[in-house]
Protein backbone atom coordinates (compact mmCIF):
# COMPACT_ATOMS: atom_id res chain seq x y z
CA UNK A 1 0.00 0.00 0.00
CA UNK A 2 1.19 3.48 0.80
CA UNK A 3 4.46 4.26 2.35
CA UNK A 4 5.12 7.14 4.65
CA UNK A 5 6.12 9.77 2.07
CA UNK A 6 6.14 13.57 2.17
CA UNK A 7 4.34 14.15 -1.14
CA UNK A 8 1.02 12.51 -1.91
CA UNK A 9 1.58 12.82 -5.67
CA UNK A 10 4.49 10.45 -5.47
CA UNK A 11 2.37 7.60 -4.14
CA UNK A 12 -0.20 5.80 -6.21
CA UNK A 13 -2.08 2.63 -5.47
CA UNK A 14 -2.05 -0.35 -7.75
CA UNK A 15 -5.26 0.80 -9.47
CA UNK A 16 -3.71 4.14 -10.46
CA UNK A 17 -5.51 6.22 -7.89
CA UNK A 18 -3.70 8.53 -5.52
CA UNK A 19 -3.05 6.92 -2.21
CA UNK A 20 -3.98 8.56 1.04
CA UNK A 21 -0.78 9.61 2.68
CA UNK A 22 -0.71 10.38 6.35
CA UNK A 23 2.11 12.82 7.03
CA UNK A 24 4.32 12.07 9.99
CA UNK A 25 3.41 13.73 13.25
CA UNK A 26 5.39 16.82 14.04
CA UNK A 27 7.37 16.69 17.16
CA UNK A 28 6.76 19.59 19.44
CA UNK A 29 8.85 20.95 22.21
CA UNK A 30 7.52 19.97 25.53
CA UNK A 31 5.85 22.81 27.37
CA UNK A 32 7.90 23.84 30.31
CA UNK A 33 6.14 25.25 33.31
CA UNK A 34 7.25 28.73 34.27
CA UNK A 35 7.58 29.99 37.75
CA UNK A 36 4.21 31.69 38.36
CA UNK A 37 5.67 34.15 40.83
CA UNK A 38 8.13 35.69 38.38
CA UNK A 39 5.59 35.94 35.56
CA UNK A 40 3.06 37.58 37.89
CA UNK A 41 5.70 40.01 39.11
CA UNK A 42 6.49 40.98 35.53
CA UNK A 43 2.82 41.52 34.73
CA UNK A 44 2.22 43.47 37.93
CA UNK A 45 5.31 45.57 37.21
CA UNK A 46 4.02 46.43 33.73
CA UNK A 47 0.59 47.31 35.08
CA UNK A 48 2.13 49.47 37.82
CA UNK A 49 4.25 51.31 35.25
CA UNK A 50 1.18 51.97 33.10
CA UNK A 51 -0.82 53.19 36.11
CA UNK A 52 2.00 55.54 37.13
CA UNK A 53 2.21 56.88 33.58
CA UNK A 54 -1.54 57.43 33.46
CA UNK A 55 -1.46 59.13 36.88
CA UNK A 56 1.23 61.48 35.58
CA UNK A 57 -0.82 62.12 32.44
CA UNK A 58 -3.99 62.74 34.46
CA UNK A 59 -2.15 65.05 36.87
CA UNK A 60 -0.66 67.01 33.97
CA UNK A 61 -4.03 67.26 32.25
CA UNK A 62 -5.74 68.33 35.47
CA UNK A 63 -3.08 70.98 36.09
CA UNK A 64 -3.43 72.31 32.54
CA UNK A 65 -7.23 72.45 32.76
CA UNK A 66 -7.11 74.24 36.12
CA UNK A 67 -4.59 76.76 34.75
CA UNK A 68 -6.83 77.42 31.76
CA UNK A 69 -9.88 77.83 34.00
CA UNK A 70 -7.98 80.23 36.22
CA UNK A 71 -6.85 82.23 33.19
CA UNK A 72 -10.42 82.32 31.88
CA UNK A 73 -11.73 83.43 35.27
CA UNK A 74 -9.13 86.21 35.44
CA UNK A 75 -10.07 87.29 31.91
CA UNK A 76 -13.76 87.39 32.81
CA UNK A 77 -13.07 89.37 35.99
CA UNK A 78 -10.88 91.88 34.15
CA UNK A 79 -13.44 92.14 31.35
CA UNK A 80 -16.29 92.76 33.79
CA UNK A 81 -14.18 95.38 35.61
CA UNK A 82 -13.40 97.08 32.30
CA UNK A 83 -17.06 96.97 31.37
CA UNK A 84 -17.97 98.59 34.68
CA UNK A 85 -15.17 101.13 34.19
CA UNK A 86 -16.40 101.83 30.67
CA UNK A 87 -19.96 102.26 31.91
CA UNK A 88 -18.76 104.56 34.68
CA UNK A 89 -16.62 106.49 32.23
CA UNK A 90 -19.53 106.73 29.80
CA UNK A 91 -21.77 107.96 32.58
CA UNK A 92 -19.17 110.56 33.55
CA UNK A 93 -18.79 111.67 29.95
CA UNK A 94 -22.57 111.91 29.63
CA UNK A 95 -22.78 113.98 32.82
CA UNK A 96 -19.89 116.23 31.71
CA UNK A 97 -21.56 116.63 28.33
CA UNK A 98 -24.80 117.68 30.04
CA UNK A 99 -22.92 120.16 32.24
CA UNK A 100 -21.14 121.52 29.18
CA UNK A 101 -24.47 122.01 27.38
CA UNK A 102 -25.97 123.78 30.36
CA UNK A 103 -22.84 125.93 30.70
CA UNK A 104 -22.79 126.79 27.00
CA UNK A 105 -26.51 127.56 27.04
CA UNK A 106 -26.14 129.83 30.04
CA UNK A 107 -23.14 131.55 28.40
CA UNK A 108 -25.21 132.03 25.24
CA UNK A 109 -28.02 133.61 27.25
CA UNK A 110 -25.57 135.94 29.01
CA UNK A 111 -23.97 136.88 25.70
CA UNK A 112 -27.36 137.68 24.18
CA UNK A 113 -28.33 139.73 27.18
CA UNK A 114 -25.13 141.78 26.93
CA UNK A 115 -25.63 142.36 23.21
CA UNK A 116 -29.18 143.63 23.62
Amino acid sequence: MARNVDKAADVTEECGRDALVIPPKKTRDQIQARDPASSCEDIIGEIAAKVEASKHTIATLESHVLDELETSARYLIVRSELTLFDQTAQNRVFILNQYARVLLYSMLIQLRSTLD
